[in-house]
């Protein structure tokens, strides 16, 4: 049920992106491969989002018979709009509010250890518990 959904989600974005219905625009004498790209460009994401896009955009127009890349041109694309087909995080320090929340949620031995760990390696003081 959620990758139906997720495609759905994908095919949606991609019918308000063109403007038409998809069976109409499946219909059309248009560059496919154009449309293709310009949709990927055009996404906000982060790039695992954005390759899951792409695969499902990808995937769809291929079926349909409309679109045709090679491994190499697919590989081009990826790499131009750095689609990654793996989750990328960016670490942060946690808030005082996000630190009190999580100390409200340990035992004594947790809150400990946070603590601990928080003025050995972060040299954090303990106005943020006041």
């Amino acid at each position: 049920p959620k990758t139906r959904e997720v495609y759905q989600t994908v095919l949606n974005k991609f019918r308000a992106f063109v403007g038409i219905d998809l069976n109409d625009y499946l219909k059309q004498k248009r560059d496919f491969k154009t449309d293709f790209k310009a949709f990927i460009a055009n996404l906000k994401f982060a790039p695992y989002t954005k390759w899951l896009y792409a695969t499902v955009l990808k995937t769809f127009l291929e079926e349909q018979g409309v679109l045709k890349l090679s491994e190499s041109e697919w590989r081009k694309i990826r790499k131009r709009h750095e689609l990654k087909s793996r989750p990328v995080t960016v670490d942060r320090a946690p808030t005082r509010d996000e630190l009190r929340r999580i100390l409200n949620y340990l035992d004594i031995k947790g809150k400990a250890l946070v603590l601990f760990l928080l003025f050995r390696y972060c040299q954090l003081s303990f106005s943020f518990l006041h």
